[in-house]
């Protein structure tokens, strides 16, 4: 599923309206808290679980080919960011604030910034992916393990109908998360057997996922083919290896294996 870029001007209007015009600062000044405990809906878990996989290996590749050993500079009125002398295009999702200790999105902002800086915003709030899900659609969320910057980002870059990814741009008090576009096509490769299972393990530690949606959308991101019953998934890689995953009749991952084939 993606989200796509249909009548942008139209949702930005009608959500204003729904709004009356109301906004709230992107920019908080805040101090973190610890994590607290959150119900979430089964919808939310299994979109969170959907993506979350191909964001993580896309985020990886990001740090190791872009990020690393730069710094960054952006300028959220004209868009972009800069990571050394490389710029890139920028979209503004929303914010944390480690006062509140609250997410809130980008589509309503006291700093006036231009509304070709948030159409993805507005177009990932308005769309089809975002219906039912009660957990995303107040403006101001309670931080949570499953509801943050990093979650809602990597939902949001990895559902996209363009190859992107995201950063977190902290400040004193907080963190704005902007979509990174034009990004070179390496960071978009898949991977390897050997990434793909550390990745799920940390994420199976990391949040409450459905495991097997996880696992799944993982292997046919990665994968030559996919095979699998009721409680397991072999996904064949590239090089005659493979990755088999074990579940439990409920669904919870309960071994992995890696594989040569053909010896």
């Amino acid at each position: 599923m993606r989200f796509y870029q249909k009548n942008t001007r139209k949702n930005i209007k009608k959500y204003k309206a729904q709004r009356g015009g109301q906004t709230l600062s992107i920019f908080n000044r805040n101090k973190q808290k610890d994590t607290i405990s959150n119900q979430y809906t089964s919808r939310y878990i299994d979109i969170l679980s959907a993506y979350i996989g191909r964001s993580r290996i896309r985020q990886s590749a990001f740090f190791k080919d872009v990020l690393e050993g730069y710094g960054w500079f952006a300028n959220f009125s004209e868009g972009f960011i800069r990571f050394g002398d490389d710029e890139y295009p920028i979209q503004l999702l929303g914010s944390e604030s480690y006062k509140s200790y609250t997410w809130q999105w980008a589509i309503e902002n006291t700093n006036n910034f231009s509304e070709d800086v948030l159409k993805d915003a507005y177009l990932l709030y308005n769309s089809s992916l975002m219906e039912n899900i009660p957990d995303l659609k107040s403006i101001k969320l309670p931080l949570s393990d499953a509801i943050n910057g990093h979650c809602i980002s990597a939902i949001a870059s990895a559902a996209h109908y363009e190859k992107t990814v995201y950063y977190r741009c902290p400040y004193d008090g907080g963190a704005v998360f902007v979509l990174v576009k034009n990004i070179q096509s390496s960071v978009f490769m898949p991977a390897g057997p050997s990434d793909v299972s550390k990745h799920i393990a940390d994420l199976i530690k990391e949040l409450p996922l459905n495991h097997r949606l996880l696992v799944k959308n993982m292997l046919m991101d990665n994968c030559e083919s996919v095979e699998g019953t009721t409680t397991s998934l072999i996904g064949h890689f590239p090089g005659n290896s493979s990755l088999a995953i074990d579940f439990t009749m409920e669904g919870k991952l309960s071994n992995m294996r890696l594989a040569s084939e053909g010896c």
